[in-house]
Formats: C-alpha cells, structure tokens, sequence
C-alpha cells in the first residue's frame, strides 16, 4: 500500500473552525468519511493538527494505492460530501480543492518499522 503526507496551511484564526470539522468528521460524518475513503481507493486517512511560530498546518498522511488516487479523484469529484467538504475546507485554508494550484507530492526519505 502506497502512503504521501502532505501539509494544507490554516488560515489566521481558522485553528478553532478546523478543531471543529476534525470533530464533525470525526462524529456525525464519520459513515461519510468511511464511504468517501472507499470510493476514492483509500484504506488510511489521519489529519495532525501542527501549530508553530509560523502558523497552523493540518498535516495530512493517508494509504492508498496508487498514492495519489484519493487527491485525484476527490479534485475532479461531484460527489454531494465531497463538494460540502471541499467548501469547508477551503473556508480553513483558502484553498480551492476544485481548482487547486499545481502540487507534487512530497518524496518519502525515510521509513522504519518493525
């Protein structure tokens, strides 16, 4: 199974509004998560909340094969969930994942388990 982690930067004062989607994802939308996961290939999705001197990002790291499947499918997809969380969290990041600006994912350098 292929994993990508990446960052979405939160807008200024946006920390307590994306606390709060984590927890609607996380609770009464918890079978649509399930159910957008699966639609797009993936098996894993974690957001990490990091705040610094710099800002807030949410860091994003999920499993699915091939990597970048679940970005690709939910950019492009019209499905009623997504399109309600692609409007949530471009209200936290300024980020329009209907159009968003070109990225590539980042390389994995290191890995360890056991």
């Amino acid at each position: 199974m292929g994993e990508v982690a990446f960052t979405v930067p939160i807008l200024p004062g946006k920390k307590e509004a994306f606390e709060e989607l984590c927890r609607t994802l996380q609770g009464p939308k918890s079978k649509e998560v399930a159910e957008m996961l699966r639609r797009h290939g993936g098996t894993k999705e974690t957001w990490f909340l990091e705040s610094g001197p710099s800002g807030d990002l949410c860091i994003v790291y999920w499993e699915a094969e091939p990597p970048s499947r679940p970005m690709n499918e939910f950019v492009t997809s019209r499905h009623p969930f997504d399109l309600w969380l692609k409007a949530e969290l471009e209200k936290i990041s300024g980020i329009d994942f209907n159009n968003p600006p070109p990225m590539e994912f980042p390389r994995q350098l290191f890995r360890a388990g056991y």
